[in-house]
């Protein structure tokens, strides 16, 4: 039974007294929709509500998601991005998460952007966008070592990190450089340079034209330390 209106638990407010984060003492309807008792509330600065879990389902935005969806919007009140566990139909994908979740995100117009699950990122036409490597994988004929990859609007591998030497047509890449193609043709690559004393990680980084020339080349350099980055 899910309440009209909400008894709140825990209530946070900023120093504008603003209420920020709260949980319900039993289900209610909150900015009307039926939310969860329990997983915690949040609210933007205007007070429009950030988040919630839904106790029972409820159509949003022309879409029907089940009970412990997660549902996310941005401070004008849209629908940012929503995590099922269970099958839910979105502009005709049925998107099942399977023993999981599966994180869908929506744009500003409401249409479907991408969703994500384990297996990897998905566009609104159903084709990988992304995809998390757990130790070294040859994709498409790349040797990739464990990190993201990422793919083009045709399925062609257009990001990644070399677990071994590779060729880009006149040009090698060694092991550890992160690679950007562009229809299939290498067009920035970062290559591992050994570490430099107050900077930590060094990076050259190379940008080439369509027919292989390079046309920048610089150096990048990086530590886990905040202020300490350099460029």
């Amino acid at each position: 039974m899910v309440a009209d209106a909400p008894e709140f638990r825990d209530p946070i407010y900023d120093s504008d007294g603003r209420l920020r984060m709260a949980s319900l003492v039993r289900p209610a309807r909150v900015a009307g929709l039926p939310c969860a008792a329990g997983p915690v509330l949040h609210w933007h600065d205007n007070g429009q509500l950030a988040q919630c879990d839904l106790a029972e389902p409820e159509e949003i935005a022309g879409h029907r998601f089940g009970a412990n969806s997660i549902v996310c919007f941005d401070d004008a009140g849209r629908l940012e991005s929503v995590t099922v566990f269970e099958r839910t139909r979105i502009a005709h994908h049925d998107i099942d998460p399977g023993s999981g979740h599966v994180v869908i995100r929506f744009g500003h117009d409401g249409a479907l952007a991408e969703y994500a699950s384990k297996s990897g990122t998905y566009g609104p036409d159903g084709r990988l966008r992304e995809r998390m490597l757990r130790g070294p994988e040859v994709v498409q004929g790349i040797p990739c070592t464990t990190g993201v990859v990422r793919f083009d609007d045709l399925g062609r591998i257009c990001y990644g990190v070399l677990g071994e030497g590779h060729r880009f047509g006149s040009m090698t890449l060694p092991a550890g450089s992160t690679f950007t193609l562009i229809n299939d043709v290498l067009r920035i690559a970062m290559i591992p340079q050994p570490p430099e004393p107050l900077v930590g990680h060094v990076y050259e980084r190379l940008e080439l034209d369509e027919g292989g020339a390079i046309v920048t080349r610089g150096k990048v350099g990086w530590t886990t330390r905040p202020g300490c980055a350099s460029s």
